[in-house]
């Protein structure tokens, strides 16, 4: 069952509205912040809200640079798997090219050796014929 309410009701200002009342309030406002700027009257009252409401500010400046932080280091953490992952890639050929080179330094020594030892059975024969 809806209510019927009338447009008036509805309204922001339901009374009224004074023009000299609401000049006079803007210009006591004005006059207020310049006061209070030439001669700083609300520098206590400011003090007395830092102490309470600085812990708040903290708190939250703390919360939000904690999600900001951790969304970072999750990203990185991921960054820095897929970099883990490329270099055993790059560990494991390496790997295989130095056994390839360990392999192919074994074989040159053999041949090297098989060389000299070539050359001195013939000139042997050389020296006995």
């Amino acid at each position: 069952m809806a209510i019927k309410v009338s447009k008036k009701e509805l309204s922001l200002f339901t009374t009224n509205f004074s023009l000299t009342y609401f000049i006079l309030f803007v210009f006591l406002a004005v006059l207020m912040m310049f006061m209070d700027s030439r001669y700083e009257y609300l520098k206590q009252i400011r003090k007395d809200f830092s102490f309470i409401t600085s812990p708040l500010i903290t708190l939250t400046n703390d919360s939000i640079n904690f999600f900001a932080n951790f969304q970072s280091l999750s990203k990185s953490k991921a960054l820095l798997e897929e970099e883990i992952n490329q270099l055993n890639i790059q560990v494991d050929s390496l790997s295989i090219e130095n056994q390839i080179r360990n392999f192919l330094v074994t074989e040159n020594d053999n041949l090297r050796k098989n060389n000299a030892l070539i050359k001195k059975i013939f000139s042997k024969k050389n020296l006995s014929c």
